[in-house]
Order: structure tokens, then sequence, then C-alpha cells
């Protein structure tokens, strides 16, 4: 049976390599939570202000 020590010796270069690419991907997918939130907040922020233009008819 092998031992923890070996065990960890055989997902230490998996683990090494796969470190800074779960890290990056988790930044990357952290940067688009808060992209689509801003743009969401911006649509609302637009829908807002063009729901208080005054409405306008077309007298032709």
């Amino acid at each position: 049976m092998r031992t923890f020590g070996q065990w960890l010796g055989y997902l230490m270069p998996f683990l090494l390599l796969c470190g800074p690419i779960l890290a990056a991907l988790q930044h990357f997918l952290i940067g688009a939570v808060c992209v689509g939130l801003g743009l969401f907040a911006l649509s609302i922020k637009v829908d807002v202000l063009l729901s208080r233009l005054p409405a306008t008819t077309n007298q032709n």
C-alpha cells in the first residue's frame, strides 16, 4: 500500500502544472462575471433613461 507521501509525489507534477492554469481560469471567470454584471447594470440604466424621455408622435 502506498503512503501519503508517495501519492503526493505522484500528484505534485499535476498540481504544479494545473495550479496556475486553474488560477488563471478563476480570474478569467471572475472577470467575465464582473463584465456581465456591469453590462447588465448599464442596460438597466439606459432603459431607465430612455423611459424618462418624452413620448414623441409622428404627425405626418
